[in-house]
């Protein structure tokens, strides 16, 4: 008789089957999460769910982390939360016991079941099969809850914070190099932490190592929590100004501010100067030095230079490149 051959595991099956065997599990607290070893290998296995790299499925095995993320987001049985792709259940189950409701944006259907099965869907629980980013909240000041890729963050929070209906509280679970950059104050700044220091005021919270999630990420993680101001630090009225601005300069963002402020709606070198010596804005920075006041700066100046600039016109631009 032949013998049967027995079947090539993919590298996540492999992973998968690898972890399941691991001894040292306890499942010594009141909810079945992912953090308890034994549930996750039952409940994946009998769905045959397998973490997708693209879109960047890293879910948190450890306990005193989760505690630490619920901690942070200050939720009370009189908030309303979004969470952004929930994955099979481990944030989700201790949020639907904090909340008043909770939304679940995931945009992998797959693991829908998943997450379903293990949450046994409560009253106050609705799971949607959704992209995040164009998700439009029906109402304000809801806390936004999510453990969120590298390439989903500029995008996920220039949404948020310029949707209609904004949210009072946002707690993220990212790469921690992208976090540090949101946080950075002077000298270093980028268009993400510019966009969110507008509106809000970032901090971190904590700090995970990579071992701490299934399957491990090469990058570190922290949690970012982002508290709103009850006014933004730009008039909402001078924004969409505010936002062509630090786009056309920070594109080449290692030239002085002088060259491209110049290049800005044809302006030309003299009437750059002219800005400048009014502003007292220094020429000689490149954009990733200049504070917030400072841009506030140049966009005042600008208006009273250049009252032609079609502030509508700007702001379908920045709307149509999805900012």
């Amino acid at each position: 008789m032949f013998q049967k051959k027995k079947k090539k595991l993919s590298k996540e099956e492999f992973e998968l089957k690898k972890f399941s065997q691991k001894k040292d599990f306890t499942d010594d607290w009141e909810i079945k999460s992912l953090t308890g070893q034994k549930f996750l290998r039952d409940t994946l296995h009998k769905f045959w769910f397998h973490t997708k790299k693209n879109l960047g499925q890293n879910f948190l095995i450890d306990k005193m982390a989760l505690e630490d993320i619920i901690d942070s987001a200050e939720i009370s049985k009189d908030d309303d939360v979004i969470e952004i792709w929930p994955g099979p259940w481990v944030l989700t189950q201790v949020l639907v016991k904090k909340a008043k409701s909770v939304t679940a944006l995931e945009i992998d259907e797959t693991v829908i079941p998943v997450l379903k099965y293990s949450t046994q869907e409560p009253e106050n629980l609705t799971i949607l099969h959704q992209n995040a980013v164009e998700y439009i909240p029906e109402k304000p000041w809801y806390i936004l809850c999510a453990n969120i890729p590298y390439y989903l963050t500029s995008p996920l929070i220039r949404h948020f914070i310029t949707a209609k209906n904004p949210p009072k509280r946002l707690v993220f679970l990212m790469q921690k190099e992208v976090a540090q950059r949101i946080c950075e104050k002077a000298k270093n700044m980028s268009v993400l932490s510019l966009e969110v220091l507008v509106f809000w005021q970032p901090s971190i919270e904590l700090e995970i190592t990579r071992e701490k999630f299934f399957p491990a990420p090469n990058v570190d993680s922290a949690v970012l929590k982002i508290e709103v101001f009850d006014k933004p630090l730009i008039e909402k009225k001078d924004l969409p100004m505010f936002w062509d601005l630090i786009h056309n300069c920070f594109s080449e963002k290692r030239k002085k501010i002088s060259n491209t402020l110049a290049k800005y709606r044809q302006m030309g070198p003299k009437k750059a100067e002219e800005i400048f010596e009014k502003t007292g804005v220094s020429w000689d920075l490149r954009p990733q030095a200049l504070t917030i006041p400072q841009w506030d700066a140049l966009v005042q100046e600008i208006k009273n230079k250049f009252g032609f600039i079609d502030l509508e016109k700007i702001a379908v631009e920045i709307d149509e490149e999805n900012l």
